[in-house]
């Protein structure tokens, strides 16, 4: 009975951190509470380890670059893959990166870390399967971006963009932005602008808002009770819209509707869903299975971003934004200790923002089977032959996902040749050769096709 009433007391001092609340009412709460049960210090902040400093470095940043690996991770990132399921960090000192006088305290090590094709000795931060190499469109990010000019002025939005790796311009309709860039701008931003959700929603969201939204579902007895959890949450934060948990004909639909006239934010929708599958996932012990999800906004020009981020068939310009699960299919929710939650948080978004699910899409077959193969077999007839249909079949499929043979294929080149170009280690004739080009010139203009740049260009201002 005392256990319970530790957990309803932490829960409710959580709640107050988030709504405004004098300082010094806050300190007296913090006050009786550790006297009551001086074991709450460490869940309420009173106690934190002081990691070592070191100082912020601009290559922490930047994707692709292992040098900027502190020590300590480099030992473990190459023997991270036979840990076994154990974090190769785990016996890594943390670390704090000092961004001018701000101190990012849930990060161990700042945006290093890339999940490219073959580079499973970076794949350090999490014991999921790196996803397919994808980028996603800079427009994906528009209204991001928008949000955060609102919160940062032009210097710092500029600063924010160049650690980030972002510095090329990135509303250029044909910019590609990776997941390294997006994982180290979510970082940054969250901490110096003071809101986690960088200004997607009318209230800003406060410092160690997530921290408590996991201590919250973790507790959680079964992954519908999580979402619920989940769904009352962040009614106590959000002012502009609200979620509604629905259990009926056989299916768990969270959905996000406005209180009145509310602005549509699309990234702020969809990283808001994520977040829910996100946290179900790390709950399960797995990616949680997801039935299907539906935007309120139109289709963007953008849609088969959308592939990467959800696992599931995606619906536009519906009645809400919403996302259902097959609650038969969940299982049930795994404990998570304190070094769980810790590892999540540390690791956001980089662990469920790209899904590593390659099967909801028949496009996302056929690319992953183009990245197995070679450039050699990567034919419409060969790749129709591997999956057992004929080629005919597989255009009028692809054709139904929105896309074709042809633009797969390019796809993938473009992202293998933009991940190369950052990282700076081969000629663009060496990377033109390897995405099947038979001359540099032929890369050239398909590049700035794809890109709006060439590789020369795209190069000096990614370095």
């Amino acid at each position: 009975m005392v256990k319970v009433f530790k957990k309803i007391a932490i829960y409710f001092y959580g709640v107050l951190e988030l709504v405004p609340v004098p300082a010094s009412q806050l300190l007296i709460i913090k006050a009786l509470l550790i006297k009551f049960w001086p074991s709450t210090a460490r869940d309420l902040g009173q106690w934190r380890p002081e990691p070592k400093e070191r100082p912020f470095q601009p290559q922490d940043c930047l994707p692709m670059q292992t040098k900027a690996l502190p020590a300590t991770a480099q030992r473990y990132a190459m023997t991270g893959a036979a840990n076994k399921g154990a974090s190769p960090l785990k016996k890594a000192q943390p670390e704090r990166c000092l961004v001018k006088t701000l101190t990012i305290r849930h990060l161990n090590a700042p945006c290093f870390i890339s999940t490219g094709i073959g580079d499973t000795s970076l794949h350090v931060m999490t014991n999921v399967a790196p996803t397919i190499l994808s980028t996603v469109s800079s427009q994906f990010i528009d209204d991001w971006l928008a949000a955060l000019r609102t919160l940062c002025p032009e210097a710092q939005m500029a600063s924010l963009l160049g650690r980030s790796g972002m510095v090329a311009d990135t509303r250029h309709t044909h910019g590609r932005v990776t997941l390294d860039q997006i994982v180290c701008l979510y970082q940054l931003a969250a901490v110096e602008t003071g809101d986690e959700m960088m200004g997607l929603w009318s209230r800003p969201i406060r410092p160690r808002a997530l921290q408590h939204l996991l201590t919250t579902v973790r507790e959680a007895t079964s992954l519908s009770s999580a979402l619920y959890r989940f769904s009352t949450f962040w009614n106590l934060l959000l002012d502009d819209y609200q979620f509604d948990l629905d259990d009926a004909d056989n299916m768990l639909v969270l959905t996000l509707k406005p209180r009145g006239v509310a602005q549509v934010q699309r990234f702020g929708h969809m990283l808001i869903l994520k977040l829910a599958h996100g946290l179900m996932s790390w709950l399960a012990g797995h990616e949680a299975p997801v039935k299907a999800v539906d935007f309120v906004f139109e289709r963007p020009d953008f849609d088969q971003d959308y592939a990467v981020i959800f696992p599931a068939p995606l619906r536009f310009g519906q009645g809400a934004t919403a996302i259902s699960f097959d609650p038969n299919a969940l299982g049930p929710a795994q404990a998570r200790s304190t070094n769980d939650l810790d590892r999540f948080l540390q690791n956001a978004p980089r662990d469920w923002i790209f899904t590593s699910s390659r099967e909801h899409t028949q496009s996302l077959r056929v690319r992953t089977y183009l990245v197995q193969s070679g450039w050699d077999a990567a034919t419409l007839s060969q790749t129709a032959s591997a999956m057992h249909m004929t080629p005919r079949t597989l255009i009028r499929r692809l054709h139904a996902d929105g896309t074709s043979f042809q633009a797969i294929k390019d796809a993938l080149r473009r992202d293998i040749a933009i991940r190369d170009l950052q990282a700076g280690r081969k000629s663009v004739e060496a990377i033109a050769h390897e995405v099947g080009f038979s001359s540099a010139a032929n890369f050239h203009r398909a590049f700035q096709r794809w890109t709006g740049s060439t590789p020369s260009s795209y190069r000096r201002v990614q370095m």
